[in-house]
Order: C-alpha cells, then structure tokens, then sequence
C-alpha cells in the first residue's frame, strides 16, 4: 500500500513538474517575444523613422506630405499585372512593399541584410500577421543574386547603386543580367542619378551631369536586358534625403 501511494505521488509530482516547465517555458517565450518588439521598435528610433510598423516617416519630411513610398506604391501598383503569383523584394528595408504585395495575395520573398532594418522588418511582417511572406538576411550582390527563386515579379528599389559603389559598373551590370533572368514578368527598378546624390556623385558620374543625361543614360543600360520592355514611370522624392530624387522604371518582359 505504502509502495503505491509513494508512485502515485511521484508520478503526480512529475506531472506537476512537466506542467509547469511548460508554463515557464511559454511565459519566457512571451517575455522574449515583447522584448524582442520593445528593442526592435526602439531601434526603429535610434535609426530615425518616426512609425515603426508602416516606416513611412523620416526626418526632414516636411510635416503632411505624402512619404516617398506610399507615392511610388500608388504609382507602381497601377501598373501591376493582375496574373502575378510570386514577388521577390531585394533589400526590402522594413518591408512597405513587401506587405503591399504580399495583401494582394502574391507570395513575397524578402531580402534585408541590415540587422536593424531586418529586425523592424520581421515586426512589420508579424504585426500585418502576413503567412505569405518569407524574410531573409542576407546581402544579395552580382555574384549570388542567381540563388533567389524564379518569380514572376521583383522590385529592386535603390539597391542598384550600392552595387554599383561596391563592385564597379561591369559588374553590376552582370548582376542585373542574372536577376533578369530569374523574372518571368516584370521588374520595377529604382536608382538616384549623379544630379542629386551628392554622397555618391563621384561613383555615379559615368551617368551624366543633368537629371535627364542620367536618365537616358539608365534607359540605355535597361534596354540591354534581354527581351526587356522599359517604361519610365518618372523621378520620385525621397523622405530621407529632401533634396534627391530617383528615377523609377517598370521593366517588362517580352516574348
């Protein structure tokens, strides 16, 4: 008798046990999980944007304007096609287009290599509780852009230039060529000009000296895309920088 009651204490106490390392467990995971948005949102801060869902503010935006990205969002998603089905999003900072895409139904594979941004990006994504979307960090450049997926659509907003600064002109242009081939349908690809960025004037001078020399000069290198159909879509504002705009252009496969 004595034997029995000692197994049934110890199997309830074992019971007990598991239980509560099971709450424990989950209240330490909820706990990280806050801390993890409280040092995301704070980072958000210390980097400067003003919202740290939406990220559509940044200082020296003058006070009621319409942020940058919801300007080029109204402008690219007219020009969507209504078959697409998969997105890739290279160097999607917090996410805005990645979440636009992702709420039309398009599947979105996101790419950040900037460990702030990437953490603002995962809160974003959790926030609009998004399943559609998959993130990475990883810096993608001309010699590993050719791991993405095949997807039917791809923005490549202000990336250009920085590969451009890291690997020179003829290799940038290399990288293009294989992310193109990774597109079934269309591309929409943004990049400032030597006219207005001054902090890489020096790199981007090859362009020209004049907004419109640095456009035509963007037209002729997109037009070397194999089957590819440019439309320019016009030179945007940017919030971060005032004074700089960038030149958007939807590039469209053909055949």
């Amino acid at each position: 008798m004595a034997k029995r009651f000692i197994r049934f204490i110890a199997k309830r106490f074992i019971q007990l046990h598991h239980k509560l390392m099971r709450r424990i467990g989950r209240l330490v995971a909820t706990i990280g999980h806050y801390l993890y948005r409280l040092s995301s949102i704070l980072s958000c801060y210390l980097c400067g944007y003003h919202n740290p869902i939406d990220v559509l503010s940044y200082p020296g935006r003058p006070q009621g304007s319409v942020p940058s990205s919801q300007i080029r969002w109204s402008i690219i998603e007219k020009k969507l096609p209504s078959t697409l089905t998969t997105c890739a999003d290279i160097g999607c900072n917090t996410g805005f287009f990645s979440r636009k895409m992702a709420r039309k139904g398009i599947y979105v594979y996101g790419y950040e290599p900037d460990n702030s941004l990437f953490r603002l990006l995962v809160l974003s994504i959790e926030s609009g509780e998004l399943q559609n979307v998959s993130v990475t960090q990883y810096s993608l450049t001309p010699t590993n852009i050719h791991i993405i997926p095949e997807v039917d659509c791809c923005f490549f907003l202000s990336v250009y230039h920085y590969w451009v600064q890291s690997f020179g002109w003829e290799e940038a242009a290399l990288g293009l060529r294989r992310l193109w081939e990774k597109i079934n349908v269309c591309m929409f690809f943004e990049m400032p000009d030597s006219a207005s960025n001054a902090k890489l004037k020096n790199e981007l001078k090859e362009m020209g000296e004049t907004p419109e020399e640095c456009k035509r000069y963007l037209e002729g290198m997109l037009n070397k895309l194999h089957n590819a159909r440019i439309t320019y879509l016009g030179r945007i504002i940017t919030d971060f920088r005032p004074n700089e705009k960038r030149h958007l252009f939807k590039i469209s496969r053909e055949g």
